[in-house]
């Protein structure tokens, strides 16, 4: 069975531009065609499914957030040595602080993605962690 996907892309000031019928493959490269692009966020939805990933992009950094029915998972980056530093990322036209293990390249990102459409929550990226 090939899982089909919903994308939604939003940035500031612009209406939502949603695209449907998409491959995890296609996902991953939409993901990367954004590198560069400020305070934009992707909203994955595998069709049929009651889950969906946010991605938030600011630059070649990405945020990771998985909303389920049990709560919401933010993705860890695996990076035992990384301290826990803050950077700032803007997140729907608000600059925040967020903690670096939070936040991934993009090809990291498309990675991940991409291993959740086809086959959940375990990466070889990284871990969810639960909020």
């Amino acid at each position: 069975m090939r899982v089909r996907t919903t994308v939604v892309l939003e940035r500031q000031g612009e209406p939502a531009f949603p695209r449907s019928g998409l491959s995890p493959n296609e996902v991953a490269r939409e993901l990367l065609e954004l590198d560069g692009s400020r305070d934009v966020t992707v909203i994955v939805s595998p069709e049929g499914g009651d889950e969906h990933l946010m991605i938030a992009i600011d630059g070649s950094r990405a945020f990771l957030g998985l909303e389920r029915s049990d709560g919401l998972l933010q993705f860890t980056v695996r990076n035992p040595d990384q301290e826990r530093k803050t950077s700032p990322f803007t997140i729907g036209g608000q600059e925040s602080e967020i903690e670096t293990r939070y936040l991934t390249d993009l090809t990291t990102a498309a990675v991940v993605v991409e291993e959740w459409l086809e086959g959940g929550e375990s990466s070889t990226q990284g871990y969810w962690e639960r909020q």
